[in-house]
């Protein structure tokens, strides 16, 4: 089973299906929402939206094999996991299907880049200092060895595990429209990642901001 949080504005009528924002936390081993202020998702949610934080598999406090099973996976069983967040709260009437957005920092900026590819069911994503190609991340950034135990190999190991994983590969299918956050000196996710991501989308003729 997996848990998450739920965020309802302010006054909104019990039962109201509200327009959501799926807010997807960084790491993504060992982070975690938990219960607390919550800067972001509290500014939106005095602005109207509903906000979702699942803790999807990979978030901390669950346990050594909740923490690890997205080894080699990034994208996979996480993404599922916040999908069927996403479904159940659209089936209980809780969450408007047809007025979503995604955002995330870190981990989460890369699984918002990755959502972007899966589907088109958001209105609009934010990508905060989230990855785009994972094989060239590795050369840039400062946790690099991280990568390789996270992936079980470097780059030229297991290239097809670190491209599956990489929101480039499936960059085509992207569709909605987003805006890209990065810091011009950012040593976790270089500001080549942020470029790479708004140029594809550019070409693409994907609507897309990049502020940095």
């Amino acid at each position: 089973r997996i848990e998450g949080l739920l965020l309802r504005p302010p006054g909104a009528p019990p039962g109201a299906r509200l327009k959501t924002l799926v807010r997807l936390h960084g790491g993504p081993y060992g982070e975690r929402f938990s219960l607390g202020f919550q800067g972001s998702s509290q500014y939106f949610a005095a602005r109207g939206y509903q906000v979702f934080m699942p803790n999807f598999r990979s978030s901390g406090g669950y346990g050594t094999a909740f923490l690890l099973r997205e080894r080699s996976d990034w994208g996979g069983q996480d993404w599922r996991d916040v999908t069927t967040g996403i479904d159940s709260l659209v089936a209980s009437g809780l969450a408007d299907g047809g007025r979503l957005g995604v955002f995330g920092h870190s981990y989460g900026g890369y699984l918002s880049a990755w959502a972007i590819t899966q589907t088109g069911r958001f209105e609009a994503a934010c990508v905060s200092a989230g990855a785009m190609d994972l094989a060239s991340h590795y050369g840039q950034s400062d946790i690099h060895k991280y990568r390789a135990f996270e992936f079980e190999g470097f780059p030229w190991q297991a290239p097809e595990r670190w491209a599956r994983s990489s929101p480039s590969t499936h960059i085509a299918d992207a569709k909605t429209p987003t805006l890209i956050l990065v810091g011009e000196e950012d040593h976790r996710v270089p500001y080549p990642q942020g470029q790479q991501h708004y140029t594809a989308l550019t070409a693409l003729n994907v609507t897309v901001e990049f502020v940095h």
